[in-house]
């Protein structure tokens, strides 16, 4: 959020505002000083209110995001998404369609995506498959990003979009168009029916890195999934302090283990939440 607000009126206006429109620029100035006053945590909950900036936050949300979207990063043996290798480790499997099986499934309010090119890269290398092999396997492992993504993955770049930092004006109006921010009417509809659903038939349910924004948290149904009571859902605080855990755990109704908030996500797959 800090990245969008100190860049969105200089370098990032020529992809959201490629005519250099004067009324654009002065709503892109706009956007950016009413966001950095509006004390809000994440671009998104400011723009349910602000409904007159939802195009321009949406462009710039892309144009944040998607010079993230590094593979040589991804893959760094020491770097934040090291918890993708031991989850990995924990779906490995003889063959390919073992791996297929696996009963993972993955809820998603992030619109990056990585986990989809970590798992792609992951089967082509380890079952030596063709790209159009691999993505077929990896779609059996399914992934709900219920505020959309920066486009469908697709690793050919026929349908969808690479994983490339490429955040050129054509670019980030089309990951902008696959976004969707709090407050929209889809957000009620197909994807969180669906992760609903899965979370209401789930044996373990992990939260990993999640805000637990209470909207989102409501819109979920925590109260739905266990009926019989047998279910916990556990979940990572990193950062987190001792009234803001208690509020987290009065959305749960106080039904949710939560790890401490020193314990990061590959701590907490390792010694709070097992994956056998």
């Amino acid at each position: 959020m800090a990245d969008i607000c100190q860049n969105v009126h200089s370098s990032y206006a020529s992809e959201i505002n490629p005519t250099n429109d004067p009324s654009i620029r002065a709503l892109i100035a706009d956007f950016r000083d009413a966001l950095r006053t509006s004390g809000q945590r994440s671009v998104d909950a400011f723009l349910e209110h602000r409904t007159e900036f939802k195009e321009i936050g949406k462009k710039a949300i892309a144009r944040a995001l998607i010079p993230w979207e590094d593979e040589e990063a991804l893959f760094d043996l020491f770097g934040d998404t090291i918890w993708y290798d031991y989850l990995l480790s924990k779906m490995a499997a003889p063959s390919v369609d073992a791996f297929a099986a696996n009963r993972i499934i993955f809820v998603t309010f992030n619109y990056d995506r990585s986990l989809e090119h970590f798992l792609h890269k992951y089967i082509r290398s380890n079952y030596r498959l063709s790209v159009e092999e691999a993505e077929k396997v990896r779609k059996q492992i399914k992934i709900i990003h219920v505020h959309g993504e920066l486009c469908p993955y697709d690793p050919t770049g026929n349908d969808g979009r690479q994983y490339k930092p490429d955040a050129s004006e054509a670019t980030v109006r089309k990951a902008a168009n696959c976004i969707r921010v709090i407050g929209e009417e889809e957000l009620t509809t197909e994807l969180f029916v669906q992760a609903y659903d899965h979370l209401c038939h789930a044996e373990r349910i992990a939260f990993i890195g999640f805000g637990y924004h209470a909207k989102s948290v409501a819109r979920l149904r925590p109260g739905e999934w266990n009926v019989a009571g047998k279910l916990r859902p556990f979940g990572t605080t990193v950062g987190l302090k001792s009234l803001e855990i208690a509020a987290i755990e009065t959305l749960f109704s106080g039904r949710i283990s939560l790890a401490k908030p020193d314990c990061d996500a590959l701590s907490f797959l390792r010694e709070s939440f097992t994956l056998e």
